[in-house]
C-alpha cells in the first residue's frame, strides 16, 4: 500500500499565514512610529511654555519650535529642531572661519 501526502495545501496555508504576519508586523511598526511621533510632538510643544531666554539658552528660538511643529504627521519635530540647530552651528562656524581668513589676509 502506498500513501501519497500532498504538501502543497499546507505550504499554501503557511504562505498565507506568513503574509498575514508580515502585514500585521508592518501595521504594528507603522502604529509605533505614529505614536512615537505624536509623543515627540507633544514634548516639543511643551517647549513653547518656556520663556525666550530659556529657549535661547537651548540654542533655539520660538520660531524654530513653531517651524518644527509644522512638520508632517509621523515626522518627529525634535529631529527637525536638531537638524536646524546643527545647520545654525555649521553656519556660525563657517562665518568664524571666513572672518579668520579675512583677518589673516589683512595682515
Amino acid at each position: 500500500m502506498t500513501i501519497i501526502i500532498d504538501h502543497r495545501s499546507s505550504a499554501r496555508r503557511g504562505s498565507i499565514l506568513g503574509s498575514i504576519g508580515r502585514g500585521l508586523l508592518s501595521a504594528g511598526l507603522w502604529l509605533v512610529r505614529i505614536v512615537s511621533a505624536e509623543i515627540d510632538r507633544r514634548r516639543t510643544f511643551a517647549l513653547l511654555e518656556m520663556d525666550d531666554r530659556m529657549l535661547t539658552d537651548l540654542g533655539i528660538s520660538r520660531g524654530d519650535v513653531h517651524q518644527a511643529l509644522s512638520s508632517e504627521a509621523g515626522e518627529k519635530p525634535s529631529q527637525r529642531l536638531a537638524d536646524l540647530r546643527a545647520a545654525q552651528i555649521s553656519a556660525r562656524r563657517a562665518q568664524i572661519e571666513e572672518m579668520r581668513r579675512e583677518a589673516r589676509a589683512a595682515r
